[in-house]
């Protein structure tokens, strides 16, 4: 019973987090939203730091299945390119809640250490697999922060419908260059 509470708790603030963003995402509005009293979310998540680990850790495990689902034994680069493609194609609420959650705007400072913490995991996990004889290079880490950057804009594009796919892709792989290892 507590573990399908929490999950609809945490069902409830993702929701939430669509509608308010990151900022106006609080323990008393969740409660609110999932109409129970804030004593309960706290038992389940004492800070919004708590809850906002809790469901980026629900969304990446989602994320991580799907991914582990379709990979194939590949040269480390190559099941990263795959996986780039699978995130090029990521269902609407897993973008909206990337973005979301690593945006750059303005925010309080427990948003911008929970982002910091995000960006340096998708880093880190992407380093390790494009270039891990170089995964700690600056250089390397912020190309693969600039290949999310432009993933968004690209998602945009392909939203509006003034790419293709296939375009997306174009764009996207133009973006992987990196040290030969």
């Amino acid at each position: 019973r507590q573990g399908a509470r929490r999950d609809a708790l945490l069902d409830d603030a993702d929701v939430l987090l669509d509608e308010v963003g990151l900022d106006g995402l609080t323990i008393a509005t969740l409660a609110e939203r999932a109409g129970v009293s804030r004593q309960l979310v706290y038992q389940h998540f004492p800070t919004v730091t708590d809850l906002v680990s809790a469901m980026t850790m629900r969304r990446f495990d989602e994320l991580r299945r799907h991914f582990d689902a379709n990979r194939a034994e590949v040269h480390p680069r190559n099941a990263a390119l795959q996986q780039l493609q699978l995130v090029l194609d990521l269902d609407p609420r897993h973008r909206q809640f990337l973005r979301e959650i690593l945006s750059p705007r303005s925010r309080s400072e427990e948003s911008k250490r929970i982002s910091e913490l995000v960006r340096e995991r998708l880093v880190d996990r992407w380093a390790e697999a494009v270039d891990p004889d170089h995964r700690r290079d600056p250089e390397v880490r912020a190309r693969i922060w600039a290949v999310f950057y432009a993933l968004w804009g690209v998602w945009d594009m392909l939203d509006a419908g003034e790419i293709s796919p296939e375009q997306g892709w174009t764009i996207m792989e133009s973006f992987l260059k990196f040290s030969p290892s």
